[in-house]
């Protein structure tokens, strides 16, 4: 087989992010997709050099006893939960003297890491290609090489090169100083494709390095990326965040991104098993006389200028539902973001519809004893000049829904024109959500 005809397989790097490749993998496996040759970057090259020997139990096993100290030698008090405490300045010190006696984080966990998993004899002999990217410090230039062009016994030193980190200590080979490939190109698609590749998939985890132009121009080119984003300081935060929740859940996201891109899954936000009887049934109750009067008198839709029920619906709706046919399954979407419940699960439509009337009827017994000192800080920046921003950064406490019946019982929101226009932007999915609610309570028939 010609390498045209081949697929080629590009994982980039990202640290503790790079645990959605292994989620990416097993949907893979469930799918029956298999690569010729796999070409990574810092702990993509790794991800990479796990998918070469074919053992995807063994890679999954690696991250699921993963952690930070398994990465870099750092004082234990120095870690909570997965994660570097830089909140007191006792554990800043210590780290520092780490810090500064290595020139960087000691890797040698990693070293250790890598050994353990990786079988050099293995790799040769396999059928799939493995391409890894560094960056030489002694002669400023990359370096990108293929398994047949590196020396016997240093595959394992060339995924460390990759993997190290600019916080990390340096590699060295052969007297060489090495670093992480992400700081020349952290998604190296060109290697495949010089190589004669027409048919590749990018596994990207929005990780923190420098992306190299590339032409996708007479290519078959599928890119998998991960559709939610967790917290603030998308990057640097997290590229180190080793907690099981985060590994956790990162690695379901990748399985749920991959399974709904190859049309195993439906939804657009969420994640739903294929049920044409449930979505049907769904449909059937979206334009039912029922449902539509809800969508007549609702207030969310007074003011709007359009004449047809599903045209005011599109109004309200986020950017991502707006032009989407499954305008029904958008509702019940919208209502389960409005409740704060986790999009990253694989659920039957009926589940999540279940999941959303409990949350709305808990929540409505709760927000009758709720003060408006407990609302006060948020609604105090949504008020103020460039307020969206600012609230962007707010540890939000409560979910949507207990903001939106707080804006109205506390702040008369319909009465203000700023506060109303800054909420909706704020959480755009609330006016949908709560007719997603109603929805939901007709087709459990409450």
């Amino acid at each position: 087989m010609s390498d045209a005809n081949k697929k080629g397989l590009i994982l980039a790097g990202g640290g503790a992010k790079g645990v959605y490749q292994i989620g990416v993998m097993k949907a893979f496996s469930q799918i029956g997709l298999k690569f010729d040759s796999v070409a990574g970057a810092s702990v993509g090259a790794l991800n990479a050099a796990l998918y070469v020997q074919e053992d995807f139990d063994a890679a999954d096993q690696m991250w699921e006893s993963i952690k930070l100290q398994s990465i870099i030698d750092i004082p234990d008090e120095a870690i909570d939960n997965g994660k570097i405490l830089i909140n007191k300045l006792s554990t800043i010190h210590k780290i520092n003297k780490v810090f500064i006696k290595d020139l960087g984080f000691n890797t040698e966990p990693l070293r250790n890491l890598i050994r353990e998993n990786i079988d050099e004899e293995k790799i040769r002999r396999s059928k799939i290609d493995l391409g890894v990217v560094t960056f030489n410090l002694t002669t400023m230039k990359p370096v990108r090489l293929f398994v047949n062009q590196m020396e016997k016994g240093k595959i394992c030193d060339y995924l460390l090169a990759s993997a190290s980190f600019p916080l990390f200590k340096r590699t060295k080979i052969d007297g060489k100083t090495y670093i992480d490939g992400g700081v020349y190109d952290n998604m190296p698609y060109s290697m495949l494709k010089k190589q004669g590749y027409k048919d590749i998939t990018i596994v990207d985890v929005s990780g923190f390095g420098k992306v190299k132009d590339f032409n996708i121009e007479n290519t078959i080119t599928t890119y998998i990326k991960n559709s939610i984003e967790f917290g603030n300081f998308k990057n640097l935060y997290r590229v180190l965040d080793f907690s099981p929740s985060f590994l956790s859940e990162y690695k379901l996201l990748g399985y749920l991104d991959t399974m709904k891109l190859h049309g195993e899954l439906d939804g657009i936000k969420y994640f739903f098993k294929k049920e044409k009887k449930q979505q049907k049934k769904l449909l059937q109750i979206f334009l039912s006389e029922k449902f539509m009067s809800e969508v007549r008198s609702s207030a969310e839709l007074q003011d709007s200028k359009f004449e047809s029920a599903e045209d005011k619906l599109r109004e309200i709706m986020p950017e991502q539902y707006k032009m989407r046919n499954d305008i029904a399954l958008g509702l019940i979407e919208c209502a389960a973001s409005t409740l704060n419940i986790t999009p990253v699960q694989e659920y039957k439509l009926e589940d999540l519809i279940e999941e959303i009337y409990i949350k709305y009827t808990t929540l409505n017994q709760m927000i009758s004893m709720q003060k408006k000192v407990e609302f006060q800080e948020f609604f105090e920046i949504l008020f103020a000049a460039g307020g969206v921003e600012t609230s962007a950064e707010i540890n939000l406490k409560k979910t949507p829904y207990e903001y939106m019946v707080a804006a109205d019982k506390f702040y008369s929101i319909k009465r203000s024109k700023i506060l109303s226009k800054n909420f909706y932007r704020r959480f755009p999915q609330v006016q949908a959500g709560t007719l997603g609610i109603k929805l939901a309570s007709i087709f459990l028939n409450k």
